[in-house]
């Protein structure tokens, strides 16, 4: 499970492949127009990350265990 050492918690991260460069272009306009929602019902977006060392794009959202706590 990835963990987030700057903020200290648990993350989920999607990615591009890296040698898909639309995909990551649309990765990262995804993760910019996702960070500007809020609701109860949507992830909240951590960071948006571009060139790693692999080259390929994340997106560092909360993570939400599954299935939810009742």
């Amino acid at each position: 499970m990835p963990r987030s050492r700057r903020l200290e918690r648990t993350v989920a991260v999607k990615c591009a492949r890296p040698d898909d460069v639309l995909a990551g272009r649309r990765l990262i306009k995804e993760g910019r127009y996702a960070a500007r929602l809020r609701h109860p019902h949507i992830v909240g977006v951590c960071d948006v990350l571009q060139d790693g060392a692999d080259g390929a794009c994340r997106v560092v959202m909360e993570y939400v265990p599954w299935p939810p706590p009742r």
